[in-house]
């Protein structure tokens, strides 16, 4: 069920509480199965089974996990804005060739959704309209201050969690400022 498959693949052992599939080498307990079908969090899917086998789960702060979906929103937002800023700079601009001439293709670039952070302004406005404000983007690691990106003027790699969300960034400069590369901080969501 994790991806397309004429030959069956997939083992599933009552006794040992797991599933395997040996096509694409995923695995796990029961959490992690529906994480993975679901394409959802950990803290999801433990509520989704815990609901179904009708426990009650204790040390639960919704305020938390509101922040949590939150910051993994925002960090969707933000590095879409970076991949589309880009693809806007087009094949003649500088992070499109420093990327190809480091030997990446078009199709790395879509696949890794890799981006580019040329204006502050554009990030809060791709974020303000679905009302996030400037200093979510501070909390989040992503601006320095109210009105700066902290990875302006680079090149963006995104950095995503195991089912491809966005988590953090790392940066690379394109005009000689240190340091060369620039990590996101840890946060909720992320643990350098």
């Amino acid at each position: 069920p994790f991806h397309s498959d004429k030959t069956p693949s997939l083992m599933v052992s009552p006794a040992k509480n797991i599933a395997y599939c040996f096509a694409c080498h995923t695995g796990g307990g029961p959490i992690r199965f529906v994480q993975e079908i679901e394409k959802i969090e950990y803290r999801e899917a433990l509520e989704m089974l815990a609901k179904e086998a009708s426990i009650t789960l204790t040390n639960f702060n919704p305020a938390q996990v509101k922040a949590q979906k939150d910051l993994y929103d925002l960090y969707q937002r933000v590095s879409q804005h970076y991949h589309q800023s880009l693809l806007q700079e087009g094949e003649e601009g500088i992070p499109y060739k420093y990327l190809i001439d480091r030997g990446l293709s078009l199709d790395i670039i879509e696949k890794f959704k890799i981006g580019y952070s040329g204006d502050s302004r554009g990030v809060l406005q791709a974020v303000a309209d679905v009302g996030y404000i400037p200093e979510d983007l501070v909390q989040a690691g992503i601006f320095v201050s109210h009105d700066r990106d902290k990875f302006l003027s680079r090149v963006i790699f995104p950095i995503c969690n195991h089912i491809g969300h966005p988590i953090a960034f790392t940066a690379r400069t394109l005009t000689g400022a240190e340091p060369k590369y620039l990590n996101s901080p840890a946060t909720k969501i992320f643990t350098k």
